[in-house]
């Protein structure tokens, strides 16, 4: 990845997010969690930032591409590992299974799901997960919208949704699925950053590691995902093992 003296940012002047239940638009903004957390700590730094939710595949084609622009939140895998410069991180994805309260099925890992289908959003963690999995991935049923796994859920198409655990909150509350899902084993994949592309100095990217580790010791970020999804998932952000500090990505950036 190159980027020439024209297209030099030096500063994060956008963050791109997937559309939909974690970042919902409003006559006012963005709004959820993630656009808060961001906003929160462009705050801090004193600068305006412009937040945009579109499809997560595109999302991540223009966090690569667009100098100054950044991505989150964003699993680090190892496909993606040179891909951006990675920031910092801001909260674990821990991964969930949906199933519909009435079934009396207990999936404890994700060993028992073999056989099973499994409901998962295209262009997901998940989805890049399993495909490393090949006897749980000829069982996955992939589609690009949480209502159109919502409707293979209820409609006993799938057996369960495999998804990370805000995300299936979120979905649940959407279309209406709170009385009628639950969920079953829950384990972390692995932290979330916000990322970006080396046209971002390195004095930007310790800006933002900054403010984030900041609001994570302080407690900012716990305040906001309490406000937004209560107290189970920021007790789960207690117990996740904890993680080495982010550090950027060795890369080499333009002059």
């Amino acid at each position: 990845m190159f980027f020439s003296a024209g297209t030099y940012a030096n500063e994060i002047t956008s963050i791109h997010l997937p559309e939909g239940v974690l970042a919902e638009k409003t006559a006012v903004g963005y709004v959820g969690a993630f656009p808060d957390i961001l906003n929160e700590a462009a705050h801090r730094l004193k600068r305006p930032i412009a937040l945009y939710a579109g499809p997560w595949v595109r999302s991540q084609k223009n966090a690569q591409r667009i100098p100054g622009a950044a991505i989150a939140p964003l699993t680090r895998i190892p496909e993606r590992e040179d891909q951006y410069v990675w920031v910092e991180e801001i909260l674990p994805l821990n991964l969930t299974f949906l199933i519909m309260s009435g079934t009396n099925a207990q999936y404890q890992n994700m060993d028992e799901l073999k056989g099973k289908r499994i409901g998962i959003l295209r262009g997901s963690v998940a989805d890049a997960m399993t495909r490393t999995l090949p006897e749980l991935r000829k069982y996955v049923v992939l589609s690009s919208t949480g209502e159109s796994l919502s409707k293979l859920l209820q409609h006993g198409r799938i057996d369960g949704w495999l998804i990370w655990d805000i995300v299936g909150l979120e979905n649940m509350r959407k279309f209406n699925l709170m009385p009628f899902v639950k969920t079953t084993f829950s384990y972390t994949i692995g932290p979330l950053y916000l990322a970006t592309n080396p046209s971002v100095s390195i004095k930007e990217v310790q800006l933002w590691q900054h403010a984030l580790r900041e609001m994570k010791q302080d407690g900012t970020i716990a305040t906001i995902i309490r406000q937004h999804y209560g107290n189970k998932i920021v007790a789960a952000l207690k117990t996740t093992p904890p993680y080495s500090p982010g550090t950027p990505t060795e890369v080499e950036y333009s002059k």
